[in-house]
């Protein structure tokens, strides 16, 4: 093996993990245009109020699972198919709490039923893709993005007459056939006889809660405009903070293959590490503004003030800055303190959203958003300066 191989051996891994994290959101950008070029803007805005409650509920039934399982994983080897299987076991639990809530709340819709399939098609595939990271076979999860990407963008090409429920239910098929791929793909790992584990319920409570307050945080500026603004300026505001949440993905591209390095750093190294990644930062939320600003103009055809993109850029930027010394207050056993910056972040997200979605529209979302990153900046910094001043 040449010495370009064996490099190529390594990155792979790493570019698979990448490909299959930033699938998702790429493919949910094109859905968002040929829907809003093919049919209208409305539908889109109609879709993100359906997808903000999908996100909030997947990530409650996902309990931390991924988390909480990657180290279960690396713990004991050996018994990864009945660690996998009882935390799928235990799980189907909650996805019927999200099923029951639904029912009640869309008293059987159409759009309501179409939602409850969403959430529960995620919460298997979801369940299947810690073990495509553990074991690095992201080339399933890849083929079963792009099969249902296909499918859904020949089925919206071919049907360009049809009504808003067809197009919910070409999606729920793209859903259907990503999710059978995966479970086809992982179907050794179920074990139907695996123990319900309720112990897992507390072990993973903290991952939950983590990952839970993440999404809230990024959608609650979603949930404030969706009861203040119309369904076109909604898919607007979606259709700009994917985008954003785009750029801000690349950090986690960055940063999780060398997760295992970061955590054996001292303070002095993740400060270095902090400055590194806001230099990078810059360049590539720069880079991630230009691409919004190309799309926005001429594939969406929305015409935005340049106050658009400076906040866009601010809203970005603090995650570069703050992530490694998140993972330096993990390491310190500090997420306790995480989740208090997350919920902060909600609060002032969700307040300022009131009050300038009013007056700004679109603007006043994103006004909103760049003040509770920069806020969340100072909070984690605050954390890191306490905690390792005590260590003096």
């Amino acid at each position: 093996m040449s010495r370009y191989d064996k490099i190529f051996e390594r990155v792979k891994p790493v570019l698979g993990n990448t490909f299959s994290l930033a699938l998702p959101g790429l493919s949910n950008l094109l859905l968002s245009l040929l829907v809003i070029r093919i049919y209208n803007a409305e539908w889109w805005g109609a879709i993100v109020e359906l997808q903000v409650i999908y996100y909030l509920a997947t990530n409650f039934t996902a309990w931390g699972n991924k988390e909480f399982l990657l180290r279960e994983f690396s713990n004991s080897p050996s018994n990864i198919r009945n660690s996998w299987s009882s935390s799928f076991n235990t799980r189907a639990l909650y996805i019927l709490i999200p099923v029951c809530v639904g029912l009640f709340i869309f008293n059987h819709s159409v759009s309501g039923i179409f939602l409850i399939s969403w959430v529960v098609l995620r919460h298997i595939q979801q369940s299947f893709e810690v073990i495509a990271t553990y074991e690095k076979k992201f080339n399933t999860i890849v083929v079963s993005e792009f099969a249902s990407l296909f499918m859904l963008c020949g089925t919206l090409f071919f049907f360009k007459n049809v009504e808003y429920e067809m197009v919910l239910l070409f999606i729920t098929i793209s859903y259907l056939l990503r999710t059978l791929i995966v479970g086809v793909s992982f179907r050794k790992y179920l074990l139907f006889a695996a123990n319900i584990d309720l112990a897992a319920i507390t072990a993973s409570f903290t991952f939950m809660l983590l990952a839970f307050s993440n999404i809230v945080q990024t959608k609650a500026d979603l949930m404030v405009l969706d009861k203040l603004m119309s369904k076109t300026v909604l898919a607007q505001y979606g259709v700009v903070t994917s985008f954003i949440f785009l750029s801000k993905s690349a950090i986690t591209f960055i940063i999780y293959p060398f997760v295992k390095n970061i955590y054996r750093l001292n303070k002095d190294s993740i400060k270095l590490l902090s400055m590194v990644f806001l230099k990078f930062g810059i360049a590539i939320t720069l880079a991630g503004i230009l691409l919004q600003y190309i799309m926005l103009t001429y594939f969406y055809h929305f015409e935005f003030s340049i106050v658009i993109y400076l906040l866009s850029f601010i809203c970005v930027l603090p995650s570069f800055w703050y992530t490694p010394i998140v993972f330096f207050l993990f390491k310190n056993e500090q997420q306790q303190r995480v989740i208090i910056v997350n919920v902060v972040g909600i609060l002032i997200n969700v307040l300022a959203c009131f009050y300038f979605i009013r007056f700004y529209g679109v603007i006043g979302g994103l006004l909103s958003m760049a003040l509770s990153q920069v806020l969340m900046l100072a909070m984690v910094y605050y954390y890191f300066i306490r905690i390792t001043s005590d260590e003096h």
